[in-house]
């Protein structure tokens, strides 16, 4: 990663990598007390590894809106594409490349449970659906063209 010229930029007060907060800021470690919880650990920009498109590499800080812009487009960053891993049935699998490699899977919770006797609710049933759902960020993105 290179910000030099991002630090150049008139009217741009401060610009700041993952690397400048190493030592500085603990990385953000979520808590959760419960069997099964894998805790990991981000830092609060990214060093030398993105997880996800959009995740945070650097922080501008500008007089302006528009120096902040004009900096942030500045900020030169360099990646070494990663494994893809698309949507949950892929995370899931035992060989699908690992979002924290110091972890033997991808899932970090997972939890069960049931009341009652759901299998028998399902066999008295009239009627059974069955169905997938996911949320819009989960479906591919289509392009529309107004016309």
């Amino acid at each position: 990663m290179d910000a030099a010229a991002a630090r150049g930029v008139p009217g741009v007060e401060l610009v700041v990598t993952g690397r400048d907060l190493d030592g500085v800021v603990a990385p953000l470690a979520p808590r959760l007390e419960a069997p099964g919880f894998v805790p990991t650990a981000w830092p609060a920009l990214a060093t030398s590894r993105v997880r996800f498109v959009g995740e945070a590499v650097a922080v501008v800080a500008a007089s302006t809106p528009y120096a902040a812009a004009d900096g942030g487009v500045l900020v030169e960053v360099e990646y070494d594409p990663l494994p893809a891993v698309p949507d949950v049935d892929t995370a899931r699998d035992p060989r699908a490349p690992r979002l924290h490699p110091e972890h033997g899977s991808n899932v970090l919770f997972e939890r069960r449970g049931s009341q009652g006797d759901v299998d028998g609710g399902f066999a008295d049933a009239a009627v059974v659906i069955r169905e997938t759902f996911t949320t819009r960020a989960a479906r591919p993105r289509r392009s529309r063209a107004a016309g």
